[in-house]
C-alpha cells in the first residue's frame, strides 16, 4: 500500500496568506501571466480578495478555468459566473452558439503550456477540477475534454490529468478537516486522480488551515 505524508513549508512566500501568495506569483509586471482557477464555492473569499487586487493593480494576467459545467451561456450553474468581476482578464470555456464538444476543442487549443499557477480545490468526494473517479479525464491524452457522461447532475468540460501531470505551482486547497481525511484516503488509492497526480508531480503544494505543505507518496 502507498504511504502519503505532508511536510510543512515555513520559509519565504509560505509565510503569506494564500491570497498574498497567489498575488506574489503573478506580480512581476514584465509579461502576461496565465493562471488557472477552479470553480465551486470553497474559494469565494479567496477570489474576492484576489480579484480586488487584480483590478486595483491591473495585473498582466489571463485567467483560465480548470473546468466548467455544460450549460448554456448565462445559466446560473456555470462556474464562469464567479468571474464576472474580472471579465477583462477572464477566458470562459463556454461559447455562445457552439456545441460543448466545440467549446472543449477550442479551449484545448488555447490553454497555456506553462501557466504561472493552477489553483484546485479538493471536492467532498476527492475530485479535482471535474476529474472524478474513473472519469475519462484520467485517461485522456488531450489537455481539455468534453465528458458527456454526467457527474453530479452535469456533463463537464475539464482539464485532464495528462495536462496537470507536469505543471509547476499547483496549489491544492483543502477546505477543512473532513476534506483532509478525504485527501489522504484518495492518496492511498493508486487508481485515484489525486494519487496519480501527487505521485508523478513533485510540484504539488497543499494549503490547509492557513499553512502550506509538500505532499509526498511512497510506494
Amino acid at each position: 500500500m502507498s504511504l502519503a505524508k505532508i511536510i510543512k513549508l515555513k520559509s519565504g512566500n509560505f509565510n503569506l496568506p494564500i491570497t498574498n501568495y497567489l498575488i506574489r506569483l503573478v506580480n512581476d509586471g514584465k509579461k502576461i501571466n496565465y493562471i488557472f482557477l477552479t470553480g465551486g464555492k470553497s474559494l469565494l473569499k479567496v477570489y474576492k480578495k484576489l480579484f480586488n487586487e487584480i483590478k486595483k493593480k491591473n495585473f498582466k494576467i489571463k485567467i483560465f478555468l480548470t473546468d466548467e459545467r455544460c450549460k448554456q451561456k448565462g445559466d446560473k450553474n456555470l462556474n464562469e459566473r464567479l468571474f464576472q468581476d474580472v471579465n477583462n482578464f477572464f477566458l470562459p470555456i463556454i461559447k455562445k452558439n457552439y456545441s460543448f464538444s466545440q467549446c472543449a476543442y477550442f479551449y484545448n487549443k488555447i490553454v497555456p503550456s506553462k501557466p504561472k499557477f493552477i489553483l484546485l480545490s479538493i471536492g467532498e468526494d476527492g475530485h479535482i477540477a471535474s476529474i472524478f473517479s474513473k472519469s475519462e479525464a484520467i485517461f485522456s491524452k488531450k489537455k481539455v475534454i468534453y465528458m458527456k457522461k454526467k457527474y453530479k447532475k452535469f456533463s463537464r468540460i475539464t482539464v485532464t490529468l495528462k495536462y496537470l501531470i507536469d505543471k509547476k505551482n499547483i496549489i491544492l486547497f483543502c477546505k477543512n478537516n473532513s476534506r483532509k481525511k478525504v485527501l489522504f484516503k484518495c492518496l492511498k488509492n493508486s487508481k485515484h486522480v489525486l494519487h496519480k497526480l501527487v505521485k508523478y508531480n513533485t510540484n504539488i503544494i497543499l494549503f490547509f488551515n492557513k499553512n502550506y505543505y509538500k505532499v509526498l507518496i511512497k510506494g
